[in-house]
């Protein structure tokens, strides 16, 4: 039984409640409750999940989640978005170190415009809609319902000693996510993260992020509900959330279809302020931002920053703070350069 509290800069006070059993009425099999709320979303998601689907270690499982948004809150595009999803997966072993994973689901996005929305909000709604058209007011446009089947295909190598802290290995992984129906469009992500002890004091840490999406046959565009990100304390630090990239026509964070983010850190522990392996202080050169199109990528656009964090993995819960120094932010851009983020559980 979890009950967490929290506090971020971002999402303000975050309420989580959650009931996980990993061998429910004795069967091995992991069922999982949750409910998360904050300021801009509420979240109810269900997760059943069979480890041991076949005697090879196939694993199935079944997943629900409900998500009520209200992205202005977010510092993007103003729109409120009601989502339904309900997937199967399966995940296959493909040795100590490798697996693949396959989702397959179906999503309804139900959008709704506001008295905020900008442009280019009435601009999605009416390129995928067969009941509005450019000649319709936008008194009269207040969203559109859509529903996709999609399916996801990736592939993790994991070789790190330890997803905490690791000094060691490393992770790569790829994933394609595909969606037909009233929109069709793709998404396709690689992640990596890597790590090896510089002494028995300093490790050195190497994350890494790209993403891509576009719209295929007749949608034209990534919509706009699933666009990439960049700023805030897990992106580009010294960044406000959100905030860089492309705007809309309010001034908004319309968000991109092609992100790079990475981050280089050096990170060790400060003697009497916790145990090794639950704190550490960092140095950190972050670099990154999002693009409307592949085209439009510029080394010259992409934000950079240094500062110092520290990361404590407690006992109620993980606490990162922040502290940074943009390096090339321009006339525009929302400087934040201190940020945190606080949880405890119970």
């Amino acid at each position: 039984l979890q009950i967490g509290l929290g506090y971020s800069e971002v999402q303000g006070a975050v309420l989580n409640l959650g009931f996980a059993h990993e061998n429910i009425f004795g069967t091995g099999n992991e069922v999982e409750f949750v409910f998360n709320n904050s300021k801009a979303s509420e979240q109810y998601v269900f997760n059943y999940e069979n480890p041991y689907y076949t005697p090879e270690g196939v694993s199935r499982g079944f997943n629900f989640r409900l998500t009520q948004t209200d992205s202005g809150l977010n510092n993007t595009s103003n729109y409120l978005i009601d989502q339904f999803r309900f997937s199967i997966d399966y995940g296959i072993p493909l040795s100590e170190y490798n697996r693949l994973r396959l989702e397959i689901g179906v999503l309804e996005n139900d959008l709704m415009t506001t008295d905020g929305s900008s442009d280019e909000v009435y601009e999605f709604v009416i390129a995928n809609s067969d009941e509005y058209d450019e000649n319709t007011p936008k008194s009269e446009i207040d969203g559109d319902t859509y529903l996709t089947l999609f399916s996801v295909l990736s592939f993790a190598k994991d070789t790190r000693n330890r997803r905490i802290f690791a000094d060691s290995g490393a992770l790569n992984s790829i994933s394609l996510e595909v969606h037909g129906g009233d929109l069709d469009f793709y998404k396709a992500r690689y992640r990596h993260q890597t790590a090896y002890a510089l002494s028995d004091t300093f490790t050195f840490s190497f994350r890494g992020r790209i993403g891509y999406g576009d719209g295929y046959g007749k949608t034209t565009d990534l919509p706009i509900f699933e666009k990439f990100y960049a700023g805030g304390v897990r992106s580009v630090r010294g960044y406000e959330f959100n905030s860089l990239g492309p705007l809309d026509s309010n001034g908004d964070s319309l968000g991109g279809n092609f992100q790079v983010l990475t981050t280089t850190e050096v990170l060790f522990p400060l003697e009497g302020l916790g145990s090794s392996e639950t704190f550490r202080l960092g140095v950190y050169f972050d670099v990154g931002n999002v693009f409307a199109t592949v085209d439009d990528y510029e080394t010259s656009e992409l934000r950079q920053s240094v500062g110092l964090s520290a990361k404590w993995f407690s006992f109620v819960g993980p606490i990162e703070f922040s502290y940074a120094w943009p390096l090339n932010d321009q006339a525009g851009d929302e400087i934040s350069a201190f940020q945190f983020a606080l949880g405890a559980s119970f």
